[in-house]
């Protein structure tokens, strides 16, 4: 029940529409909200997004449920921000599936710790700059090398 809240509420936001057309409106409600402000679970809350923005959250008593709105009886779910994996190693750019597969476990965001073939070139230049000491880099050596 966590994953299927939580894949929804990601694919809603990350389906949001282009600027200039109507925003859809989504309301997750009588969720279990981690926030990244306070310690703790904000439960039974409802959040409302317009679009691809968090319009409203607060205790589901108090927030106004917009009119024409889809809602999503989100209780004894979880709603909580992106993660990021900042540890990644791909070898090539990813497929739209590999990457829906990390969107749907709530990755929103990777770093890249390999380089891709369109990356290297950039190495040279880099590495002129900071030996002549244009840029203070640390000394990074791969194994291939």
């Amino acid at each position: 029940m966590i994953r299927r809240i939580f894949s929804v509420a990601l694919v809603v936001l990350a389906g949001a529409p282009a600027s200039g057309t109507p925003a859809e409106t989504t309301v997750f409600a009588h969720a279990n909200v981690v926030p990244m402000d306070v310690d703790g679970v904000l439960g039974d809350y409802t959040v409302v997004v317009e679009g691809d923005r968090i319009a409203a959250v607060g205790p589901a008593a108090e927030v106004e449920i917009p009119e024409g709105a889809t809602v999503i009886d989100a209780a004894g779910g979880w709603l909580m921000p992106g993660l990021a994996d900042m540890h990644m190693h791909l070898f090539t750019d990813p497929s739209p599936d590999f990457m829906r597969r990390w969107l749907a476990e709530g990755v929103t965001t990777m770093r890249n710790l390999n380089s891709l073939p369109s990356t290297r070139p950039g190495r040279g230049k880099w590495r002129r700059a900071s030996g002549s000491g244009r840029r203070f880099t640390t000394p990074v050596r791969r194994s291939s090398e």
